[in-house]
């Protein structure tokens, strides 16, 4: 790039009078600049560095993503950006220079709210500014010590789950999905298949069983993508319950868009409830009394995933899902 008589190989130069700029500069009058990011002022022909410009620095990550245990944990602490410290508390309150500098992964053996930031190096005083530039905003996390939930030992039980399909207006199926008269009901081998489907409109369905975990530990479950970003609209509603608890896949604190439980070995009570808002065909849906253009998803059902003890992320496998059947019940 060229500004003036100012030559810098760099994304950006800016020169005004004898001041300037530049950035992700490698060269600058020919010379290697002390910073990549800097301000600079002209002397006697040559280019003098002022001071750096410090870009927002990357929030702090906090790993792993579980932030369910049963016996202990170990939490790792992370900054993209390079040259800051860490400072962390367990108390739920707010970190400052003074705190506690993260130097490596460290346990954590009770329930506790873990906040963190990252501070430029030399900050030795809170920042309360919100440019990001010197502190990063607080990363949060509440690691919760559980026991293991223990499994339950139904009598008799066969491959799938139970599924009732209901139908009606979007409205009532949104605040009656649990409750509305099934209009079908059967057995499917896979979770969120909607092949009973019978209608161009709103539709539900239910499924209920067993959740058969292959051994102890814990449980993480995913939210879809287009359920959770709100760079869409994914026009249904997903509910999952696990022993009789609802998932609430938070969107603001650690675990983004996760659910982890501690389940022993076998089977558990399990219910997923899809309701699907959409009309078909595709077009211009009327959804919350207005017109939603082409950012509805357009998916035909959602993926819910699982990760576990041994397990990667991945469908939650058929092999899992069970469900009850009564003494002398013939085949489905």
């Amino acid at each position: 790039l060229k500004a003036g008589d100012i030559e810098a190989t760099a994304t950006a130069l800016l020169l005004t009078g004898d001041h300037g700029l530049t950035l992700d500069c490698t060269q600058i009058a020919g010379v290697a600049p002390p910073y990549r990011d800097l301000t600079f002022r002209l002397a006697g022909g040559k280019v003098v560095a002022e001071q750096p410009i410090y870009r927002p620095i990357q929030p702090v990550v906090i790993e792993p993503l579980a932030n369910v245990f049963t016996d202990t944990t170990t939490v790792t602490l992370k900054c993209a950006t390079p040259d800051v410290d860490i400072h962390y508390t367990l108390d739920g309150s707010r970190p400052v220079p003074q705190s506690p500098l993260y130097v490596g992964p460290f346990r954590v053996v009770n329930t506790c709210r873990l906040q963190a930031r990252a501070f430029r190096r030399g900050v030795t005083e809170d920042v309360w500014q919100q440019d990001g530039t010197h502190a990063t905003v607080v990363s949060s996390a509440v690691l919760h010590k559980e026991p293991l939930t223990p499994a339950r030992a139904p009598a008799r039980t066969v491959p799938g789950l139970h599924y009732e399909y209901v139908e009606g207006p979007w409205t009532e199926l949104m605040v009656r999905s649990l409750t509305m008269p099934a209009a079908r009901t059967g057995v499917l081998a896979k979770l969120l298949d909607v092949s009973p489907r019978r209608t161009d409109g709103a539709f539900g369905m239910r499924y209920a069983g067993y959740l058969d975990v292959p051994q102890d530990g814990v449980y993480t479950f995913y939210a879809p993508r287009e359920f959770l970003f709100p760079d869409n609209d994914c026009g249904y509603d997903l509910r999952v319950f696990v022993d009789g608890r609802e998932w609430y896949p938070a969107v603001r604190w650690h675990g983004h868009g996760t659910w982890s439980v501690a389940l022993q070995k076998g089977k558990h009570p399990f219910q997923v409830v899809f309701v699907d808002l959409r009309l078909r065909p595709h077009k211009v849906e009327l959804m919350w009394g207005f017109p939603h253009p082409d950012f509805t998803w357009r998916g035909v059902a959602p993926e819910l995933l699982i990760s576990g003890p041994g397990v990667p992320k991945q469908p939650v496998p058929d092999g899992w899902l069970c469900h009850s059947r009564p003494a002398g019940a013939g085949g489905h």
